[in-house]
């Protein structure tokens, strides 16, 4: 637990475990627990049903009855949205993370993961094989920020057996998902390998480790030099002349970030596809990727800048926002407000009410195309409102600002208030 003493936010913050039911998600809600009343924290667990297999509803029961009868809270969460009939897995992930982190979210509280040692060194292997590059070798952060939400990963110093030997010693037992032993599951597959070559898992974990410091040394460098990547409250980014002739790992690695950043796409672009970027850029070229568009000055004194912008595309994004409620809208934008309505982009807003943003505190000076993208709310009344743009990521639950009733924080200013504020989101 000790990457939380780098928050400077409230360090009472209450824990949520994230809670499967397996053998490494119950182990983390016993010590959390345990770590929770040692240090005065409020703890509880979400445990996301699903409803993939029929069996689902009594496993999520019996999780909730074992975490009671522990003195450990517990809320069961069950998916409502359809499920695919491919990309089980992925759509799964999506799932579970969109809930657990809006309970988060709300408590204002630090969500606690249960990979462990093995995941690690599964989630390296599969993305070598992928060609991933220094970020994605890093693997899993033990701490990292996703949609506003600080998460916590404190298990990945340990091994699958050592976890379920904690849930034996405290006499608790765990579910065990079927999934976990079905091939057609590409890390199902890469676990069955693994476990024929022994040492390589440690290996791996070793290599996850190197990639990591690296990565954050070279995130660290940039955001100290202040110059070559300059992310604005508004949702764009400004790029220095020179990026695209860094070399070409280190190039990838920042336009992979900041496209990520802007664009708020849950993954990066790909390797080639940053690379074609990269000429673009080396010939002046404007371009589109990954949701933003990026596009040469060429005269005033951002000539020679690029500036990075958020493409609205075919279909904008739309959010329900409850009256008093905050909400993560289109993987970029994390906003409050008195009202409640539907949270759109600006270019939605009909032409007799775009009048309304000029005495806006935040918006005054901003690029039309980069207006065009920003957060407005159609309150149920008919009324449209434009948040305050503020870089504070822990504004107040009252956004007053003035007559402003709502507010809107660019995702990376939201991760500021911890110490990974170079590198935003991962």
């Amino acid at each position: 637990m000790r990457p939380l003493a780098s928050l400077s936010a409230d360090q009472s913050s209450p824990l949520i475990t994230c809670l499967s039911g397996g053998a490494d998600s119950t182990a983390l809600a016993l010590l959390a627990e345990s770590y929770a009343r040692q240090t005065g924290r409020q703890h509880s667990t979400t445990i996301i049903d699903h409803g993939i297999r029929p069996a689902a509803a009594q496993e999520a029961a019996r999780t909730a009855q074992r975490m009671r009868q522990c003195g450990i809270a517990a809320t069961i969460r069950r998916v409502t949205a359809a499920a695919p009939s491919s990309g089980i897995q992925p759509w799964a992930r999506a799932q579970r993370y969109a809930i657990a982190t809006a309970d988060a979210r709300q408590q204002g509280a630090v969500l606690l993961l249960g990979q462990h040692a093995g995941d690690q060194a599964e989630t390296v292997w599969m993305r070598l094989h992928r060609g991933s590059g220094l970020a994605g070798l890093a693997g899993m952060r033990p701490l990292a920020r996703r949609d506003g939400v600080v998460m916590l990963r404190p298990l990945l110093g340990f091994q699958r057996q050592e976890l379920e030997h904690i849930c034996q010693h405290a006499g608790v037992a765990w579910e065990t998902d079927p999934s976990n032993a079905d091939p057609q599951f590409e890390r199902v597959r890469v676990r069955a390998a693994l476990a024929g070559m022994p040492d390589m898992a440690e290996q791996l974990q070793r290599l996850s480790a190197a990639a990591g410091v690296i990565d954050d040394h070279l995130l660290q460098a940039v955001a100290d030099a202040g110059s070559l990547v300059q992310l604005a409250p508004d949702g764009s980014a400004v790029l220095d002349a020179t990026l695209p002739d860094l070399p070409a790992a280190v190039a990838r690695r920042l336009l992979s970030q900041v496209i990520r950043q802007v664009g708020g796409r849950p993954h990066p672009p790909g390797s080639d596809a940053l690379d074609r970027l990269r000429r673009r850029m080396q010939m002046r070229q404007a371009a589109t990727l990954g949701g933003c568009r990026l596009q040469p000055a060429a005269h005033g004194q951002m000539a020679g800048y690029w500036r990075v912008m958020a493409e609205i595309g075919r279909q904008p994004a739309r959010s329900r926002l409850p009256a008093g409620g905050r909400i993560v809208h289109d993987g970029r934008w994390l906003l409050h407000s008195r009202f409640g309505g539907i949270v759109r982009p600006f270019a939605a807003m009909p032409p007799d009410a775009r009048d309304s943003w000029h005495d806006v505190p935040g918006w005054q000076g901003v690029p039309a195309a980069v207006r065009a993208a920003l957060p407005v709310i159609e309150t149920l009344d008919g009324t449209w409102v434009c948040p305050h743009l503020t870089n504070n990521g822990a504004f107040a639950d009252d956004p007053g600002c003035g007559d402003v009733s709502a507010a809107a924080v660019f995702l990376p200013f939201a991760a500021q208030n911890t110490a990974q504020t170079a590198t935003g989101a991962r």
